[in-house]
């Protein structure tokens, strides 16, 4: 498995607070079947501060040499979605993508979709990024209108799903939106988003699990194997089936 979404760096963010913290979560992630972990510290939310990339990198090479083989490590970040982070990384191009690749990991703000956002990601896009929407089910207005991320996602964004948010870690909404998000198509990786080797956990199998027994066996191999590997090779994603908008099945949420 490969696991897209983790804060394994150590006194970066709000993830790892120790290097043994962060040795700790990989070899967690190896034991439970993760093959590649992707860090994707914060960068740009208002709250951590915005290392350089040289630190980024230097902490992920200690904690690799740490663990050794048993899991491969590959740097990118979590960029909090603003207009200005967006215009700052179609003009500089900087390394922000994950693995050095075309795939950005956007979070957007936690209760709305910004105004005008739909502008901004067309942009990325057209200066060959490929962007990917972390946690959209933890999003206020996308567990309220499912329907809005589904109009977002027919302009080529793909969508990253929190593990915890499957077995209602984040609440009854966020684990209502996410089952719905899944089974209209709108998922396109489940990564465990992890923070500790104490809360958050890392580890995909028990998400695995769960998202097998929702859409089926090759779905749920794509969103946990398939999908992610292609996002770190800088590949096209192998399975993007077509999406459809929730909006008829709202009412039918708990249902899943």
């Amino acid at each position: 498995m490969i696991d897209l979404h983790t804060h394994i760096l150590h006194g970066i963010d709000d993830g790892a607070e120790t290097f043994e913290d962060a040795v700790a979560m990989c070899q967690l992630a190896a034991a439970d079947g993760t093959e590649v972990m992707v860090a994707t510290p914060h960068r740009f939310d208002g709250i951590h501060e915005n290392h350089p990339i040289g630190l980024l990198r230097e902490r992920l090479a200690q904690i690799q040499e740490a663990v050794g083989d048993s899991i491969r490590l590959v740097l990118g970040c979590e960029l909090h979605f603003t207009h200005a982070v967006v215009e700052q990384l179609c003009e500089t191009g900087e390394g922000w993508g994950i693995n050095d690749g075309p795939y950005v990991l956007l979070e957007l703000p936690p209760f709305s979709i910004p105004h005008g956002c739909e502008h901004a990601i067309y942009k990325l896009t057209s200066h060959g990024f490929r962007p990917i929407i972390a946690h959209p089910e933890r999003n206020r207005t996308i567990q309220e209108k499912p329907e809005s991320f589904y109009n977002l996602a027919e302009l080529g964004l793909y969508a990253q799903q929190d593990s915890a948010s499957l077995f209602g870690k984040f609440g009854k909404e966020a684990q209502a939106a996410a089952k719905v998000l899944l089974k209209n198509n709108l998922i396109h990786a489940i990564s465990s988003d992890t923070h500790s080797p104490r809360r958050r956990r890392p580890g995909l199998s028990q998400a695995f699990a769960a998202a097998r027994d929702a859409v089926g066996e090759e779905h749920a191999r794509a969103l946990v194997f398939d999908n992610p590997r292609a996002v770190v090779e800088g590949l096209p994603l192998p399975y993007v089936p077509d999406a459809t908008s929730p909006r008829a099945k709202r009412s039918r949420w708990f249902e899943f």
